[in-house]
């Protein structure tokens, strides 16, 4: 049995994943990142994976687009749902978290935004710089790109994942649920 999952090992879309196969009780199967909802679409469509975890909706966006288009044609199942919660965190470069010294916070729009109350108290004086992903924000922090005195907002296996120093965990200024769903594709 292959699930697929929108994601990396240890993000939101991995833990949805194996949680929603443990309410399934589907026994020992075999998880398959894919780099967005459309590639574990398409891998259920064609047979290469049985089911996949799909981010249905979000508190704060509501519908999640990037799942409802990938799945416009295709009939499908639900087997299981579950609610998560997701979690943004500010990282700054390893070694360094001196928060006082911090002069620009990179991410992604919809991470900036989601932490907008929290940045301005934390910090006032702070540059916030849109990049493309909190993911490509978080690789860059680690490889010195937006130099010493910068942060990333992202989610806590990034920056674990790009040896990052943990400055704030729960960064976000609303609690963000999201409810994941684990489906197959519909038999005829």
């Amino acid at each position: 049995m292959k699930i697929g999952y929108k994601g990396i090992t240890g993000d939101y879309g991995c833990r949805a994943a194996k949680e929603l196969a443990d309410s399934a009780g589907l026994l020992d199967p075999d998880f398959v990142p894919f780099p967005d909802f459309k590639s574990a679409a398409e891998a259920l469509g064609n047979g290469t994976i049985d089911m996949a975890a799909a981010m249905l909706f979000n508190s704060v966006d509501g519908e999640n687009k990037e799942t409802s288009a990938a799945l416009e044609d295709m009939a499908y199942t639900k087997v299981t749902a579950a609610v998560v919660p997701l979690h943004l965190c500010i990282y700054g470069q390893k070694g360094f978290a001196v928060k006082d010294n911090i002069n620009k916070i990179v991410s992604s729009p919809a991470a900036i935004k989601r932490t907008e109350h929290f940045c301005k108290d934390k910090f006032p004086f702070t540059k916030i710089i849109e990049a493309a992903s909190s993911k490509e924000a978080a690789q860059k922090l680690s490889e010195g790109e937006y130099g010493k005195y910068a942060a990333v907002i992202c989610r806590k296996d990034e920056g674990t994942r790009f040896g990052l120093t943990l400055m704030y965990e729960n960064a976000e200024d609303k609690e963000i649920m999201a409810l994941f769903a684990l489906i197959r594709k519909a038999t005829t």
